[in-house]
């Protein structure tokens, strides 16, 4: 296979690939509430990663980091999801006044 066409199979492949991470997130968002489906969803990414991680020893790397990134990681990480929470909390108590 020539590395002109690897390239254009990789860029469909994660093209089709984002696609049904897209579609599928927000088909499960109809039918679980939002804590059940970021618990289920961050847990799945944990158990993915660690199958990936865990044979290579890839997941020595993560050592590197000291606390103080370790904190603002998961600083920012907790502050996106409770922005994002309260911002769909808000917009569906507007759609109940309508």
């Amino acid at each position: 296979m020539s590395p002109y066409f690897k390239g254009y199979f990789f860029a469909f492949l994660g093209t089709l690939a984002m696609s049904n991470v897209y579609i599928f997130s927000k088909a499960a968002l109809l039918e679980v509430g939002l804590i059940e489906f970021g618990f289920c969803w961050y847990g799945m990414a944990i158990i993915w990663n660690l199958l990936y991680a865990l044979p290579k020893k890839k997941y020595k790397a993560i050592r590197i980091l000291n606390k103080k990134s370790i904190k603002i990681l998961n600083g920012i990480c907790t502050s996106v999801q409770l922005i994002y929470y309260l911002c769909r909390h808000d917009i569906s108590k507007e759609s109940d006044r309508i």
